[in-house]
């Protein structure tokens, strides 16, 4: 067996996401190792931990999925075009910055 797929659940329905985390744990390349309950936490749960793999639940309370994913896919690409690809530092970047 090899390295396991890293994987972030951003779902605000606890029964759901506790749903999604089962059926995943029952898959043995599969690891899941962060869970968010809004955006926010979504975009610091994938900085921190850096998955390859986001499930993320478009309809979320502080930070919607939809918000959530542009600023995480925005801050992906200041990194890999500031060469940052491996050991990558999670920067919040500012809005106006247009990628």
């Amino acid at each position: 067996m090899g390295e396991k797929f890293r994987i972030v659940i951003a779902e605000d329905y606890t029964i759901v996401r506790q749903g999604l985390k089962s059926l995943l744990d029952s898959f043995s390349d599969f690891e899941v190792v962060g869970e968010a309950v809004n955006g926010k936490e979504a975009i610091e749960s994938v900085g921190r931990l850096k998955p390859g793999l986001v499930l993320m639940d478009l309809s979320m309370p502080k930070t919607d999925g939809i918000t959530a994913i542009k600023e995480i896919k925005r801050c992906l690409l200041y990194g890999v075009r500031n060469g940052h690809q491996e050991n990558f530092r999670w920067k919040i970047i500012p809005e106006s910055r247009d990628f």
